[in-house]
């Protein structure tokens, strides 16, 4: 039996109802990512790392969900077919994120991905925040869903624009000196304090997904074939921040992705960050890759690309982050 409503919406004759996603859903879940976007190979399922991967992973997702107490939706269609995927997160950051609602998946089949569903689906996410406590939601269209004009007509604002950047030569790279400790995966006490600079998602659930592999090797769902580093970096002067290495091997062993963990008041101070690149494509190039992916603000984007000769990954509309601040409902 299916979880009870959560809301639901009489529309053009059908009757949607948004509700919990037991992992009892996973094959409706894949299958409607199959209809929405292609049927993605084995390897696209783990790349994009959302509840349309296999469904032997679907199911292992929406558990993670739900232990963490985040909200994983289904969009039903008159009780039965499953025509709508819904995530939302829960986080606590430094600002300018904060603590903040995230719409981590909006996917909608092609007849319902209309601005009217669209609309009535965020009211529902956002009163579910408010009664969860919080004031902040965050949407990045790119990626997770949201569309540009619907958030717009409730009153987003952009406050974060990611940036992507290809680094190369990482056999050449020369870092500055620095000292070097071990990590452990512990979140919280090793990067809570810290700002994300690659935020595609929130930075608790980035950090778990690129260190589980790593700590938990048989039970993560990841191919074996990874290769990761993640240390603790300090340069002189400064303090220390978290720099982690992937190379996905079985995706591309030419290419490692870098992810940095940074004192929030020098996350714009783009020379420390260039310095904690070059350690980072040091790092890549003794994992085996050429390139390095980067993705950090849009401010440091100018002197990252000029300092490495950097290539900028194009995106139509750019990468951005929207926020609304939430009223208490009346």
């Amino acid at each position: 039996m299916a979880p009870p409503a959560f809301a639901d919406l009489d529309w053009r004759g059908q009757r949607l109802t948004l509700r919990p996603a037991p992992p009892a859903d996973a094959p409706a879940l894949t299958a409607l990512h199959r209809e929405v976007g292609g049927d993605p190979s084995p390897v696209e399922w783990f790349r994009t790392g959302g509840p349309w991967m296999h469904e032997h992973f679907c199911v292992r997702h929406i558990q993670a969900y739900r232990d963490l107490g985040w909200d994983c939706w289904v969009l039903e269609r008159n009780g039965e077919a499953i025509a709508g995927s819904v995530e939302v997160l829960y986080a606590t950051e430094p600002e300018p994120f904060g603590r903040y609602a995230h719409l981590e998946i909006l996917e909608l089949a092609e007849d319902l991905d209309l601005p009217e569903v669209e609309h009535w689906v965020l009211d529902q996410c956002e009163d579910r925040a408010r009664e969860r406590g919080f004031d902040r939601f965050w949407c990045r269209p790119v990626g997770s869903g949201g569309s540009w004009d619907v958030l717009a007509a409730r009153g987003y604002t952009e406050r974060w624009r990611n940036a992507w950047l290809t680094v190369g030569n990482l056999d050449r790279m020369e870092p500055p000196t620095f000292h070097a400790a071990p990590l452990d995966g512990d979140y919280d006490r090793e990067a809570s304090h810290l700002l994300a600079l690659d935020h595609r998602e929130s930075a608790a659930y980035r950090w778990r997904y690129l260190w589980r592999p790593a700590l938990t090797p048989e039970q993560s769902d990841f191919p074996t074939d990874v290769a990761f580093s993640g240390r603790s970096i300090t340069l002189s002067g400064r303090p220390s921040a978290n720099v982690l290495v992937t190379n996905w091997r079985w995706r591309d062993p030419e290419v490692a992705w870098a992810d940095l963990y940074v004192d929030p008041y020098l996350a714009g101070d783009a020379a420390y960050v260039s310095d904690l690149i070059a350690v980072a494509a040091r790092e890549g190039s003794v994992l085996g890759a050429r390139t390095l992916e980067v993705v950090l603000p849009e401010g440091l984007g100018p002197a990252i690309q000029a300092r490495f000769d950097a290539t900028v990954v194009p995106l139509e509309r750019g990468d951005p982050w929207f926020v609304k601040e939430l009223r208490p409902s009346p």
